[in-house]
């Protein structure tokens, strides 16, 4: 196995540890349920594309996910996951989701946005 597909496995186990994290301690509806493991299944593929895990993700990654995706609720899906995270003390860091409007910011002027440590 390459080194790529290795690690491709690695950030995939951390993502799917993370969401089984959330799913199991979160209460919520069936529905609501469904709704958030929709988003942020999708989320955790689109890092995967960058090589990242959802313990990896920074304000400039949930900002080109969410940029031009029609759906609104997904920001406060993802906010509130990194949430629950940080309040388990299985995210170390800042919750990525505060930092959108500086990114914002940036891209429209076409510069690159700061370096956000996840």
């Amino acid at each position: 196995m390459s080194w790529l597909l290795r690690r491709r496995a690695k950030n995939l186990k951390k993502s799917e540890e993370a969401l089984s994290l959330f799913f199991t301690k979160k209460k919520m509806s069936p529905e609501t349920k469904k709704r958030y493991l929709v988003t942020l299944k999708g989320f955790a593929e689109f890092l995967l594309k960058r090589r990242k895990n959802l313990l990896q993700a920074n304000a400039e990654d949930v900002y080109d996910y969410l940029h031009g995706r029609i759906k609104s609720t997904d920001k406060s899906v993802i906010s509130s996951f990194y949430k629950f995270l940080i309040a388990y003390d299985y995210y170390h860091g800042k919750n990525p989701t505060v930092d959108l409007e500086i990114v914002r910011k940036y891209k429209l002027k076409g510069e690159k946005p700061p370096e956000f440590k996840p």
